[in-house]
């Protein structure tokens, strides 16, 4: 027993924690672009969103969306105000990868997320963007 103490008062100090900080953000417009038009509407307060989850030590973000991206995590970069991140997804069946790109703007809390598609040729193409507020979450007790 007196051999154990010592190794876990070491253990105990060498352990942390990092801070998290945790966000719902709810989108208020979404954008379509089908063909050479756009289609744009506002949405209903809930209809999408999303939570976040930032590890501003580490720098990455866990994240669900109510229609996709379910626990997804990725690494993020700042650029001035914001933070950036990007995800993508591969429908082996067909070669096109799907690629969305968050930004989160830390002052007013604004998130823009960005769909394209890629086809196996590069050719890439813009398909949806959404545009939503997120709010920090505060613990109740």
């Amino acid at each position: 027993m007196k051999k154990i103490l010592p190794l876990l008062l070491i253990l105990s100090f060498n352990a942390h924690t990092e801070e998290t900080l945790s966000f719902h953000c709810i989108y208020t417009e979404q954008m379509m672009f089908p063909g050479d038009s756009v289609d744009s509407k506002k949405l209903t307060a809930g209809d999408i969103s999303t939570t976040l989850k930032i590890f501003p030590e580490s720098q990455f973000v866990v994240f669900d969306s109510s229609i996709m991206h379910s626990n997804r995590k990725a690494n993020y970069i700042e650029e001035g105000n914001s933070i950036k991140w990007e995800v993508g997804t591969l429908a082996e069946s067909t070669g096109i990868t799907l690629k969305d790109v968050f930004i989160l703007n830390r002052i007013s809390g604004v998130l823009n997320w960005v769909s394209y598609t890629e086809k196996p040729n590069n050719e890439i193409k813009k398909f949806s963007s959404h545009r939503g507020n997120c709010k920090k979450l505060e613990a109740l007790f």
